[in-house]
C-alpha cells in the first residue's frame, strides 16, 4: 500500500509539479493553526479585535529531513465578522526574513508568514487555509531549494514589484496597464506553479463530485479564475492609449528587466526579453501570458482526469459548456452547445526568448 501511495505521489510531483512534501506540511499546519487558534479562543488568551498572534512551529523530523525548514513563524490577523464568516484576505511569505542555521552539520530555513482572514471559530476554514498554504509553502519550496542559484524567475517578480513603483501613476490612472501588470505577474513560473500545488488541494477537497460538478467546483478557485484571466488577456485594450503613455511604461518596464536580471547573476545578452516597438512589445507578452494561462489550466484538467481515472478528451467533453467558453479564449462550443476539436496551441512560440520562457515552466531544474 505504501509503495503503492509513493508511485502516485511521484506521478503526480513529476507529470504536474505537485510537491509531495509540500502537500504534507501544509496538511499539517493547517491541523495545527487551527487547533491553536481554537484553544487561543477558548481560553480567552488571545483578543483578536486587536492582537495578531504570532504562532510557531516546529516542523517535525519526517518533513525536515525532505524540505530542510526548522520552524515556521505565522503572524494572524483574524476579523470576527457574523457567524458563516470563513475566509481568506491574503497573506505572504516573507522571503527576506528567512534565516538559516546549522543542527548536527546540516543546514535548516527558520522562515514567517503573514496571514489575515475572517473566521467566526464555527465554519470550518481548514479547506482555505490548506489552499494558502499550499501556495505560499511551494513558495518556500522554490526559495530555498534555489538559494544558491541565479534565479531567472525571481528576476521576472522583480521586474512586477519594481514596475508597480517606478510607474505607479501610469499604472493607476490607465486600467488598461493595470490590466497588463496584473496578468504578467500571474504569469511568472513561480505563480503558476504555486497555482498549480494549490489547486491540487482544491481538487483533493472535493473529489466526492462528480468530474462536472468537480470542474465547475474548481471555476469559483482563484487557480482556475487566474487561469482564465491569462488565456483570455487580450492587448487590444491598452493599445487605445496614447502613444506617449505607452512609450514611456514600455521604457520604465524595460529598463526594470534589465536591472533585475543583471541583480540576479544574468546578463542582458543572455535573455532578450527586451522590446522597445509598442505592437511587438505587447504582442510578445501577451503570447506569454496566454501560453502561461494555458499551461495552468492544462495541468488542472490533467491532474482532475488522473484522480478521476478518467481520459482528460472525455473530462473536457463532460465540462460545463459555458464554463469552457468563459474559461477558453477560442470558445470550443458553438452555438448548438457542440464541442469543436479540443486543442491547446499557442502559435509563433518559436524565437529564443520564447524558448527561454517556456522551459522556466514547471521546471525544478532552472
Amino acid at each position: 500500500m505504501e509503495k503503492t501511495r509513493k508511485m502516485i505521489r511521484e506521478i503526480m510531483e513529476e507529470a504536474f509539479g505537485v510537491s509531495d512534501v509540500v502537500d504534507d506540511l501544509a496538511k499539517l499546519v493547517t491541523k495545527e493553526i487551527v487547533d491553536e487558534l481554537l484553544y487561543r479562543k477558548q481560553k480567552n488568551m488571545t483578543n483578536f479585535q486587536v492582537q495578531a498572534p504570532i504562532i510557531a512551529l516546529y516542523v517535525p523530523e519526517d518533513i525536515s529531513r525532505r524540505l530542510p525548514i526548522g520552524q515556521i513563524s505565522i503572524r494572524i490577523e483574524n476579523s470576527i465578522n457574523d457567524i458563516g464568516s470563513s475566509k481568506i484576505i491574503d497573506g505572504k511569505y516573507i522571503t527576506n526574513e528567512t534565516r538559516s542555521r546549522i543542527l548536527n552539520n546540516k543546514t535548516f530555513f527558520d522562515i514567517k508568514l503573514e496571514l489575515r482572514m475572517e473566521w467566526d471559530f464555527v465554519t470550518d476554514i481548514s479547506g482555505e487555509l490548506r489552499s494558502f498554504f499550499e501556495h505560499e509553502l511551494h513558495h518556500v519550496f522554490d526559495h530555498i531549494t534555489r538559494i544558491d542559484k541565479s534565479s531567472k524567475t525571481n528576476s521576472f517578480n522583480l521586474v512586477y514589484r519594481r514596475t508597480q513603483n517606478t510607474a505607479f501613476e501610469i499604472v493607476r490612472n490607465n486600467p488598461s496597464l493595470l490590466e497588463f501588470l496584473t496578468n504578467f505577474y500571474l504569469s511568472i513560473p513561480q505563480e503558476v506553479n504555486a497555482r498549480i500545488q494549490e489547486a491540487f488541494s482544491d481538487i483533493e477537497k472535493h473529489l466526492e463530485l462528480n468530474d462536472k460538478e468537480l470542474m465547475l467546483k474548481l471555476h469559483q478557485t482563484r487557480a482556475v479564475k487566474n487561469a482564465a484571466s491569462m488565456i483570455n488577456y487580450d492587448k487590444s485594450e491598452v493599445l487605445k492609449l496614447p502613444k506617449d503613455i505607452l512609450i514611456q511604461f514600455i521604457n520604465i518596464f524595460n529598463k526594470e528587466m534589465r536591472h533585475s536580471l543583471i541583480v540576479n547573476g544574468f546578463e542582458g545578452k543572455d535573455f532578450n526579453f527586451i522590446h522597445t516597438n509598442i505592437k511587438d512589445f505587447f504582442s510578445y507578452w501577451e503570447n506569454r501570458i496566454n501560453y502561461s494561462g494555458d499551461k495552468l489550466f492544462r495541468k488542472i484538467t490533467r491532474m482532475v482526469s488522473h484522480k478521476k481515472n478518467m481520459n482528460e478528451t472525455t473530462l473536457l467533453f463532460n465540462m460545463d459548456r459555458d464554463m469552457l467558453n468563459e474559461v477558453l479564449w477560442y470558445k470550443p462550443c458553438n452555438e448548438n452547445n457542440l464541442l469543436h476539436e479540443v486543442q491547446y496551441s499557442i502559435s509563433g512560440i518559436d524565437t529564443e526568448e520564447d524558448k527561454i520562457w517556456n522551459s522556466l515552466l514547471f521546471d525544478n531544474n532552472f
